[in-house]
């Protein structure tokens, strides 16, 4: 999976399959899903009932062409031969960690999804694109909980989940959730450090989907190698939302609305160079613009935008004005990077019980 074609990403645990995300960005219906509820079954009756008192039910039948399984992901394969400090390059200065997705759902690209209110299948209540502002910053939302440091660790993935569950929980309540946890209990059998191995979105999200977590970060504190016994998580998620890939550079409606409506969200990033300043990163504007093509290597949550970013502000200026804001995962000294549209992003928040 390529940096510009990149992944399919989550908000948790109701799980759909991506080509019931396209058929209802495509036509607004209800879609079956196998294995599921549909919202379309007509109610089941005992005894007779007069026709005039039966409830109405409208079937939409959905015609979904050339369906296939997503082909398993080239670069998931090759990261299974080595550990993320051998993946990538060795002259960041700073720990990655973000592994491929098992599967490629690059073909999913592009659509415009929807994103609805929890209990909600009225689409007319997404905001529509041209309703976006230039700018939107969770900052000034009292939507953001402080930066972390990953440390030496390949545990980027786990921080940017759940600062998406924390952002999302945010105003109303404020947690610190435990990456220790998450990382150590992911669930997922590996060779080497579970510290350095790395992850993805899948790995968190099972770790989530199942209940083993969130714990407080208070109950099981960071980067001991070791999680307290009988710990009970202490919210349970109740929904996952995929989100397609972006199309191109400026393609960012969806990620716009994610953060919009739910607060930050995953993003897997590619960095290249080193971050005390590179072709790509200039830490005088902790600003990132990298137009290259590779793997995504690093997570990081996108909390904010603005389409008025000078380009300027870039070491290598991109083609136009606009950037993402982001929340790293690396202290303080590099909390937000301002990072250009021509990244590429996947989406991941999260809803409590």
């Amino acid at each position: 999976m390529r940096f510009l074609a990149m992944m399919v990403v989550l908000l948790l645990l109701l799980l759909t399959t991506g080509a019931a995300l396209a058929a209802c960005a495509q036509t607004g219906s209800d879609v079956t899903v196998p294995g599921s509820t549909s919202a379309t079954t007509s109610p089941a009756h005992t005894t007779p009932v007069s026709p005039s008192t039966v409830p109405q039910v409208t079937v939409t039948e959905v015609t979904l062409p050339n369906l296939s399984i997503a082909p398993l992901n080239s670069a998931f394969l090759d990261s299974l031969l080595k550990p993320v400090a051998e993946l990538w390059s060795p002259d960041v200065g700073r720990p990655l960690g973000l592994r491929p997705l098992t599967q490629d759902f690059g073909g999913l690209r592009g659509l415009l999804v929807p994103l609805l209110p929890e209990g909600t299948a009225d689409s007319e209540t997404s905001p529509a694109p041209a309703s976006l502002p230039a700018a939107y910053d969770l900052r000034s939302q009292q939507k953001l909980t402080p930066v972390k440091d990953q440390n030496s660790y390949g545990t980027c993935w786990s921080f940017a989940t759940l600062g998406s569950l924390e952002s999302r929980l945010m105003p109303a309540r404020q947690w610190d959730f435990s990456e220790d946890n998450m990382v150590l209990r992911s669930g997922f059998d590996h060779e080497g450090s579970t510290y350095n191995w790395g992850g993805n979105l899948q790995m968190s999200t099972a770790y989530l989907a199942r209940w083993d977590g969130p714990i407080r970060q208070e109950d099981d504190p960071y980067g001991d190698d070791y999680n307290p016994p009988d710990l009970e998580p202490r919210l349970h998620v109740q929904s996952v939302k995929w989100l397609p890939a972006r199309s191109h550079a400026l393609d960012n409606d969806n990620l716009k609305q994610a953060v919009r409506r739910f607060g930050g969200v995953y993003v897997g990033m590619c960095w290249q160079g080193a971050a005390a300043g590179s072709t790509y990163f200039d830490p005088r504007n902790a600003s990132y613009y990298y137009f290259g093509f590779s793997y995504a290597n690093h997570a990081v949550l996108a909390v904010g935008w603005n389409d008025n970013y000078p380009a300027s502000n870039f070491v290598m200026p991109p083609p136009g004005n606009g950037a993402l804001i982001v929340k790293n995962s690396w202290g303080a000294a590099l909390a937000m990077t301002g990072s250009s549209m021509c990244l590429t992003v996947t989406t991941f928040s999260a809803a409590p019980m």
